[in-house]
């Protein structure tokens, strides 16, 4: 069996990449080969190609079977590839996979650390308070993060604290805050965030966001 492991090293998330493994038959008598198997806790490990189950190998023949690592996420993946054979020594074969998905994984988040996908600001004839929103990223590299929805429509975003670099394993975040437009009471607005780097994320990020001030007829908040 060639090789004896599979290393796929680094792969980018986004990335498909298959590697082989061949099985010759070097001996002088027939090799039967049972059911190829993979044993793995991800479904991003998975066999691409498999031209050796059940067949029988006449010496000097060969097969081969192709696994996919498939990004969907970052972080290691690992598997184990068993192949049975009717040797009468060494008749199950294990071969290890491994391989490393690297991306960045972001997600929006309140400041109680909560996954969320809409922020409401309500008041009693009063503007409503700001609000910091986060911008978390789990994965295992860096993101460029920006606003791209247009600022002092609705609302208003400051810049990002401490920047708009969200390396791996951080957060940062940004206060909202309302900006009413044409003294209106109320409004509603989807915030649309985009982000640069190797990226597991769909984008645009997206936030609901709405505003309701009770008690007065007009309302001017900046």
């Amino acid at each position: 069996m060639e090789p004896a492991a599979l290393s796929f090293g680094t792969v980018r998330v986004g990335i498909s990449t298959v590697k082989s493994v061949t099985v010759a038959n070097d001996g002088a008598a027939n090799l039967v080969l049972g059911a190829v198997k993979l044993a793995t806790s991800t479904s991003d490990v998975a066999i691409s190609q498999d031209l050796c189950s059940g067949l029988t190998l006449v010496p000097g023949q060969t097969c081969t079977i192709g696994v996919r690592v498939r990004t969907f996420s970052p972080g290691p993946k690992s598997g184990t590839l068993t192949i049975t054979t009717n040797e009468v020594t060494g008749a199950t074969h294990q071969i290890p996979l491994a391989s490393t998905v690297v991306g960045a994984n972001l997600s929006l988040r309140n400041a109680a650390g909560a996954p969320i996908t809409s922020a409401t600001f309500t008041a009693d004839m009063a503007c409503p308070a700001s609000q910091a929103i986060f911008i978390t990223n789990t994965g295992n590299a860096d993101a460029q993060v920006s606003i791209t929805t247009p600022n002092f429509h609705l609302f208003r975003f400051d810049d990002f604290t401490p920047s708009s670099s969200v390396p791996a394993g951080t957060s940062v975040f940004y206060m909202m805050r309302v900006w009413t437009v044409l003294d209106a009471c109320a409004g509603n607005d989807q915030i649309e965030y985009s982000a640069t780097g190797t990226l597991c994320t769909a984008l645009p990020l997206t936030l609901q966001a709405s505003f309701n001030i009770t008690g007065q007829m007009r309302c001017f908040c900046t």
